[in-house]
């Protein structure tokens, strides 16, 4: 499991950075209950059998591939702890008492060397993108991803 991590089922993207494959497990499912007694075992004569499929999450009606877990394009405020939020200027300023005139933009690209940075920080840290991009953030406490 260490050797060979895998993403649990339904939680990977097109595009994976770091090569992390999806796990796989069957997405159909059979499940057996009594109606009448409510008993879930195999010796009672009024089982009636389930089809249970999992739905992924990101795109209903399809089981398979595909997806994300946002709707359209957007702008985020990701704190050094990484935590991510939809950036909205009127609530997320106020809430963080940062004067509007302190905070910059800095646009960033993650590829696969930026997420093992960010996976290593995450690990060794609680200021992930200080450590991350130490050399692209002087010492920032939040980075803004357009």
């Amino acid at each position: 499991m260490l050797l060979s991590p895998k993403l649990e089922r339904m939680f990977g993207c097109e595009n994976q950075l770091l090569g992390v494959i999806e796990e796989l497990i069957p997405t159909e499912f059979m499940y057996n209950k009594c109606y009448s007694c409510c008993r879930q075992k195999k010796a009672c004569f009024h089982i009636q059998f389930q089809r249970l499929k999992l739905m992924n999450p990101k795109c209903p009606g399809m089981t398979r591939r595909g997806g994300g877990f946002i709707r359209e394009q957007g702008c985020f405020l990701v704190t050094n702890n990484l935590v991510v939020e939809p950036l909205s200027p009127a609530s997320g300023m106020s809430r963080l008492e940062i004067p509007f005139s302190d905070l910059e933009e800095l646009p960033i690209t993650v590829g696969r060397e930026e997420a093992l940075a960010i996976l290593e920080a995450a690990m060794t840290t609680r200021s992930v993108l200080t450590h991350a991009f130490s050399s692209k953030v002087n010492n920032r406490n939040y980075l803004y991803l357009n």
